[in-house]
């Protein structure tokens, strides 16, 4: 009896200390809950936006799946265990069996629910990803496509709101710019006419035309303080946009040069021009992005084979 015990302890220990030790660099199987250094949605000193928050939530439920299947195992193996141990006992080996099949139930419980809600989230709010590459991606990815718009920004002037005054949001509410397509008639940012000196990849200067006044304007800025030959730039809107295969507030990943929501398309709420440009010329990033920066830009970020800069907070709309 005491060596029955014995071994049951040490068992229950291995299965015990092995998760854990796993658990110790990663909360789950899938990752840190809190996102690290490096990801989208780290916001030291700022809060995260509902996409981030959501993700979040999501990182939450996949350490408890992760810890829940951890368990269905231990509870597996306990019964396996006592369906060894149990010798000709009916009544012992009729609960091990119990307790086995309790546990796969249990398994498959757990992961119907979380297919069956994660499925039913992406299908709703973005039915086109289940078309794309095959995979859904994060939930904060469907709810929250702007490029930049990750992390609130702190109000650091009491009574005053992120975006201006009341009056100065009212003022801009009922001053008309371009019809926003996605509100059919809405006041948004006005346009306004990039400066000289810029080169353009083949087809994107036709995308001058959505160009939102705030981003003419950073351009107009940064144009003097470029060196000649400097600032190629290889998007600005959209050319399925500009030959009227697709509008500013239909344009999904699928067709499309940038994602749902993207600065180049507006952000969220101002749908019709575009706050953002790319760089072709990565090569001059970092005289790019300090010319961005100086000019008052929000997010001036190397993607690969571009430079990203955006206008504003929250692409300088929302």
């Amino acid at each position: 009896m005491v060596a029955k015990r014995a071994l049951l302890s040490f068992v229950l220990f291995t299965l015990v200390s092995v998760p854990l030790s796993v658990f110790a660099a990663e909360t789950s199987f899938f990752g840190p809950i809190i996102p690290q250094e490096g990801d989208k949605c780290y916001c030291p000193g700022k809060a995260m936006d509902w996409g981030c928050a959501l993700e979040v939530f999501q990182n939450v439920l996949n350490a408890l799946i992760s810890l829940g299947v951890v368990a269905v195992v231990f509870f597996i193996g306990w019964a396996g265990f006592l369906l060894m141990t149990g010798g000709s006992n009916p009544a012992t080996r009729t609960k091990a069996k119990n307790r086995m099949l309790s546990g796969v139930v249990g398994l498959a419980v757990i992961l119907g629910a979380f297919l069956i809600v994660d499925t039913v989230m992406k299908i709703l709010y973005n039915p086109d990803t289940a078309l794309e590459k095959g995979t859904f991606g994060p939930w904060n990815e469907i709810l929250s496509g702007a490029e930049d718009n990750y992390c609130v920004v702190v109000n650091e002037t009491p009574g005053v709101l992120n975006n201006g005054s009341v009056m100065d949001i009212i003022s801009n509410a009922l001053n008309l710019g371009t019809t926003n397509s996605s509100t059919k008639g809405a006041a948004t940012t006005p346009g306004g006419t990039i400066s000289g000196g810029y080169t353009y990849d083949p087809g994107i200067k036709a995308q001058t035309v959505h160009a939102s006044g705030e981003l003419t304007a950073l351009l107009s800025c940064m144009r003097p303080k470029l060196p000649a030959g400097v600032g190629r730039i290889s998007s600005i809107s959209d050319s399925a946009i500009v030959n009227g295969s697709k509008t500013f507030n239909k344009c999904a990943a699928s067709g499309c040069a940038h994602t749902i929501n993207s600065c180049h398309y507006g952000g969220k709420a101002c749908v019709g021009r575009s706050l953002a440009v790319d760089f072709g010329d990565e090569d001059n990033a970092s005289v790019l992005k300090a010319a961005a920066i100086s000019c008052g830009a929000n997010t001036a970020v190397n993607e690969g084979d571009h430079l990203h800069v955006s206008v504003g907070k929250s692409c300088g709309c929302n």
